[in-house]
């Protein structure tokens, strides 16, 4: 007898989504990057965000063509602002 659909499979159990908890045949399953088998509508990537680019800190090393900020320079019209 046969119940609802669901029948028997040699080698392709069920099994329960860690996410949404329906039943699921394991070949539409698929692991995540946190370790959960999920059905296949649950699955996603893992975020890029996720892997941030390693900052490699700068002390102690020069940079390339350091030049120091140049003083500010005022030229000199000779006219005085306040008197227009």
């Amino acid at each position: 007898m046969e119940h609802s659909g669901q029948k028997y499979i040699p080698g392709d159990p069920w099994f329960i989504c860690d996410r949404c908890g329906f039943k699921t045949r394991h070949s539409q399953g698929r692991k995540t990057w946190d370790g959960l088998y999920v059905c296949s509508k649950d699955w996603e990537p893992k975020h890029a965000q996720l892997n941030p680019p390693p900052v490699i800190p700068n002390e102690g090393k020069p940079f390339k063509n350091a030049r120091p900020e140049p003083e500010d320079e005022f030229a000199d019209t000779g006219q005085d602002v306040w008197d227009s």
